[in-house]
């Protein structure tokens, strides 16, 4: 196990690229794009009321920002997994970051012969509010690997979660998109299809790919429920969520059963990572 940065990797043309698909950001762009057109005709036109300039304000806005995703979506720097000839290769930082320094390490290199078996993962993701109950369904491609290598992969995670963004004029500007994590101190899971990320090929082109030199196995399991935890359970279940990406559910979890404010919550967050690691 290695790792590398973007500096010092680039995918070659023969490699086998996972990436995020770039669909649902082009459909969004048009349909907000087709909408403010719509919408800019039929008060200039049919003397629709001059109040729906706001509408058209804003969706120019919300299509600026879908263009500025799509174009993102289309740099060389939008890929996750690549597998190339006897390396599978992992990158952890995501491409809607990709104005971050290329040399910080940002990709974990394994041979395939350090994987001990892939899965395909699917969980059941519950979230309860106070008027309803959402589920979906999240699929990850689980890798089994010698436990000696998570100490490394866990504290190249950590630093990438913790980053500074790099200034960009006066702002700085960090997506917290989060798709890598370890589990149990033996797996290290990557969501393949979920509520933020769909990479495509399906997870299963990789797992054909990988069927002929590494063993394949499939779970699945239902998300945890906070309510009945105890305060250790509960600290360990922030974590994983954290780790997963969902930081908005477990500061949402923070919030009601300690009755924090958001930010108390964030900062209890920051402690807890801050502990672990």
């Amino acid at each position: 196990m290695k790792l590398l940065s973007l500096s010092g990797y680039t995918p070659p043309s023969h490699a086998i690229i996972f990436r995020q698909t770039r669909i649902p950001a082009l459909i969004t762009l048009l349909l907000c794009t087709g909408l403010t057109v719509g919408l800019a005709i039929g008060i200039l036109m049919h003397g629709w009321p001059g109040l729906l300039w706001l509408g058209v304000a804003t969706l120019a806005l919300l299509s600026k920002f879908m263009l500025s995703a799509f174009i993102t979506a289309m740099k060389p720097t939008n890929w996750t997994v690549c597998l190339d000839g006897s390396r599978l290769l992992i990158k952890y930082r995501s491409y809607l970051n990709h104005h971050f320094n290329d040399d910080d390490p940002a990709i974990i290199q394994l041979d395939i012969d350090e994987i001990v078996s892939v899965s395909k993962h699917r969980q059941t993701i519950t979230r309860k509010t106070m008027d309803s109950t959402q589920r979906w369904k999240r699929v990850s491609l689980e890798l089994a690997l010698e436990h000696s290598l998570f100490e490394n992969i866990d504290d190249a995670l950590d630093e990438e979660r913790r980053r500074q963004a790099p200034n960009r004029g006066i702002s700085r500007t960090k997506a917290l998109h989060y798709f890598v994590s370890t589990h149990q101190g033996d797996f290290l899971r990557i969501i393949w299809r979920g509520r933020s990320n769909r990479l495509t090929p399906s997870i299963d082109d990789i797992l054909q790919r990988l069927s002929s030199t590494v063993s394949l196995t499939s779970t699945e399991t239902e998300d945890k429920q906070p309510e009945n935890m105890s305060a250790e359970q509960l600290d360990r279940y922030i974590i994983e969520l954290c780790e997963s990406g969902d930081i908005f559910w477990a500061t949402s979890i923070l919030k009601r059963r300690y009755g924090y404010s958001t930010t108390e919550a964030k900062k209890f967050i920051d402690d807890l990572i801050g502990k672990a690691a």
